[in-house]
């Protein structure tokens, strides 16, 4: 049986600050139980408080695997 410790979840909001460049607006700390369609939600809603156009939102999750 193995076991999950130190879950983490981090958001990217990959916008265009120019034509073909990109940038990524990373925010730390996101609950990992976050479901992916709240964490789109989430990420959208931060973009769009922004000047520049979001292009993708990336979800990044983390842990440690502890083997019993």
């Amino acid at each position: 049986m193995t076991t999950r410790t130190d879950k983490s979840t981090k958001l990217a909001i990959n916008v265009e600050v120019a034509t073909d460049t990109y940038k990524n607006r990373a925010i730390n700390h996101i609950n990992p139980s976050l479901t992916d369609d709240k964490a789109l939600y989430f990420g959208n809603k931060l973009g769009a408080l922004q000047a520049h156009t979001v292009n993708k939102i990336v979800r990044t999750d983390v842990a440690t695997l502890i083997a019993e």
